[in-house]
């Protein structure tokens, strides 16, 4: 911070953003000062969020472009989109001198075309040589995610050697995990962790130690299969080489995680029908026609179920028990197929589905879904009997509920698949298209049998 001073002694609050309001009110950037930095950045993002533009605007201007960088590391949503507004060309150009190379390449990219360009313009030779690279990979992929600081060393190198070099760079390469060998062209040989390094005799040759067939991604490779590897083989880092096997850099475990966080979000929102960009500090209006638009599709998605329904308005007529029974049928069936399209799509995303035939997938679902379907018809079954005084009504209630939960299973395995076949993220339509077909489904088999047997 630029303030050095102490803080009160006393508050009226313990709250970190009444604090700041406190000492805002009295003109003490002093005392801001002194509350921001016993802070930890995720906590100074969050004080943030809660204060009003004026009074964030006076905080943001305590911060030095290092301490802008966590910030930047630590946001998202509003906030982050606010931060690149608010600071110039020159204090980002700051900032990206303080950050890693992959976060400096993600901020790069969330800005204009034309602010971008001014602020690589500002950044020394050195520095901007290791971002311009990031910035010409897609996002989603390994080379949009890796950094271009890695420790690498001659294969041959004694241990000792390679001690000494890590104290050096150790300031400079703060997430070191993992020591890359290469040969005199640059090309990845093997790899030794710091832990397997500090158990050598400070005589010995690294290699000796070393995993001469390391796990390597290029650039190319999608973020979810790079998170996949990192999941089975628990990985603290992992290099990320061009064609000729030239190390181009790596990317860490702290790297993926933010991956996995994002995808598994994306794939709740996308399920939930909600748009990803959406968030607790987005704009009302914002919000409404994010949610309005989704709501419209699936409105016009009911028209099919309504449409099914209208079939059998002679029918309903007759028996208006009917009417109270279907909605519990079609209730129950997208349930059903909601959990099976939820674990499906989960699976997918972890690469489960790879590892065995989809008909076996599918064919295992649709049996879980009758089992459960054959409880459900036993128990709907008595109940309606029961309540309604209709065995036959009750036998067609409870079969309704069998059969409607037997294809909910197979469809809501059945279609994350085909989805993902068809290169389409199973996440973003599964839920609308699985329901609207589930609640059409239900509404034909109960009612047409309700039909057949009944009338």
């Amino acid at each position: 911070m630029s303030q050095n001073a102490p803080a009160p002694s006393t508050w009226s609050s313990s709250d970190p953003a009444e604090r700041i309001r406190e000492a805002l009110g009295q003109d003490d950037l002093t005392a801001v000062a002194a509350v921001l930095r016993d802070l930890h950045p995720a906590d100074q993002v969050k004080v943030l969020n809660q204060l009003p533009e004026s009074e964030r605007d006076h905080c943001l201007e305590l911060f030095d472009p290092e301490e802008i960088g966590r910030l930047f590391s630590e946001s998202h949503g509003r906030l982050r989109e606010y931060l690149l507004d608010y600071y110039t060309a020159d204090t980002l150009s700051e900032v990206v001198q303080a950050l890693d190379s992959d976060e400096a390449a993600d901020l790069l990219q969330e800005l204009e075309g034309h602010r971008t360009d001014r602020i690589l313009a500002r950044l020394p030779s050195a520095e901007r040589a290791d971002v311009e690279p990031l910035l010409s990979y897609p996002e989603d992929t390994a080379g949009g995610r890796m950094q271009r600081e890695v420790f690498t060393v001659p294969a041959k190198t004694r241990t000792r050697k390679v001690l000494a070099e890590l104290r050096r760079a150790g300031q400079d390469l703060e997430e070191i995990q993992d020591i890359y060998l290469v040969d005199n062209r640059g090309v990845l040989t093997g790899v030794i962790s710091i832990f397997q390094l500090l158990r050598l005799e400070l005589p010995t040759p690294v290699v000796e130690g070393a995993n001469m067939d390391p796990l390597y991604v290029t650039p190319e490779m999608d973020q979810e299969a790079v998170a996949r590897l990192f999941r089975k083989h628990r990985l603290h880092s992992l290099p990320v080489v061009d064609d000729t096997g030239r190390i181009l850099g790596q990317i860490t475990s702290d790297d993926i995680l933010g991956v996995m966080e994002e995808e598994a979000t994306e794939d709740l929102y996308r399920l939930a029908n909600v748009d990803e960009a959406s968030d607790l500090t987005e704009p009302v209006l914002h919000s409404v026609r994010r949610r309005a638009t989704w709501l419209s599709a699936n409105a016009a998605a009911g028209i099919l179920s309504a449409s099914v329904v209208s079939l059998f308005e002679g029918s309903i007529a007759q028996i208006t028990a009917l009417a109270v029974l279907m909605p519990i049928v079609a209730n129950i069936g997208g349930m059903g197929g909601v959990q099976t399209a939820t674990i499906m799509v989960r699976a997918i995303s972890l690469g489960h589905t790879e590892l065995e035939s989809t008909g076996r997938i599918i064919l295992r679902q649709a049996i879980i879904g009758l089992l459960v379907g054959v409880v459900f018809c036993l128990l709907g079954g008595l109940i309606a009997t029961l309540i309604l005084g209709r065995p036959d009504l009750g036998l067609v209630f409870g079969a309704s509920l069998a059969a409607v939960l037997f294809f909910s299973g197979a469809l809501g395995s059945l279609i994350p698949i085909g989805l993902k076949r068809m290169g389409i993220d199973p996440a973003l339509v599964s839920g609308s298209l699985l329901t609207t077909i589930t609640d059409s489904l239900a509404f034909l088999v109960f009612l047409g049998l309700a039909t057949m047997a009944l009338l």
